[in-house]
């Protein structure tokens, strides 16, 4: 049994890690409203790039 829950326990591990690195950066980000928020979810430019095209696209109908 326990080397079946070995690897989610290495996932939950490696996430706990992560959560705690990024914590404060988090609680910092939440408390921001919501427009800023939705902007920051990402730091990929491009996937910004396409969002605003997307977005643009909405606007002008098309």
């Amino acid at each position: 049994m326990i080397k079946c829950l070995k690897p989610t326990l290495t996932k939950l591990l490696t996430a706990l890690e992560t959560l705690e690195y990024g914590f404060d950066d988090i609680v910092a980000v939440m408390t921001l409203s919501k427009k800023y928020r939705k902007r920051l979810r990402t730091g990929n430019s491009i996937e910004r790039l396409n969002q605003e095209i997307r977005r643009e696209r909405v606007i002008r109908g098309g």
